[in-house]
């Protein structure tokens, strides 16, 4: 099976929903962020410390690592679509967008802590603008989280039973 990869903005649901479809499918889970952290014994903010740039190749390589398994779901960073290589590394599986609508990601507080949004919800608004059509653009299926998780996991189950069948008839 490709890899399945959730892209979306910060807040999503990507994390979340992904633990929750790969527990119930009893496929490997990877939080890319989590991996950068673990990895490279640093967290994402102090990667930030050294520019948005330095960060974004420290994410890239670990992309390229990740995406060398195979049979993973993998949460990604919100910006891992704004590299052109980074696209076509996620091609290469299956990509879904988990579009939670930007009312619903400003009313949640826990932005304030991540690099990016340390300017508030101006720079949630702004990155959500220049992320969206890309999100669009490169995804194979649009889910929108506006009100269960439950709800969206169950979609993704769905999609990742039809690419495990497929393959599986592909053998008989």
């Amino acid at each position: 099976m490709k890899n399945i990869y959730i892209i979306g903005m910060p807040n999503s649901g990507k994390t979340t929903i992904g633990k929750m479809v790969s527990l119930d499918l009893n496929i490997r889970f990877i939080d890319l962020d989590e991996y950068i952290e673990e990895n490279t014994k640093s967290s994402i903010s102090e990667l930030f410390c050294f520019g948005e740039e330095y960060f974004r190749k420290v994410e890239t390589a670990y992309l390229k690592e990740v995406s060398k398994l195979k049979d993973s779901m993998v949460s990604t960073g919100g910006g891992i679509i704004i590299k052109d290589e980074n696209l076509n590394i996620l091609r290469k599986g299956v990509v879904i967008f988990i579009d939670r609508p930007i009312e619903m990601l400003k009313m949640n507080l826990a932005l304030n802590n991540r690099p990016l949004f340390k300017n508030g919800i101006k720079t949630i608004e702004d990155l959500y603008n220049e992320r969206y059509d890309i999100y669009l653009k490169n995804c194979h299926h649009h889910l929108i989280n506006d009100d269960s998780i439950v709800k969206i996991a169950e979609e993704i189950k769905k999609i990742v039973r039809k690419r495990i069948e497929s393959i599986s008839n592909q053998w008989t």
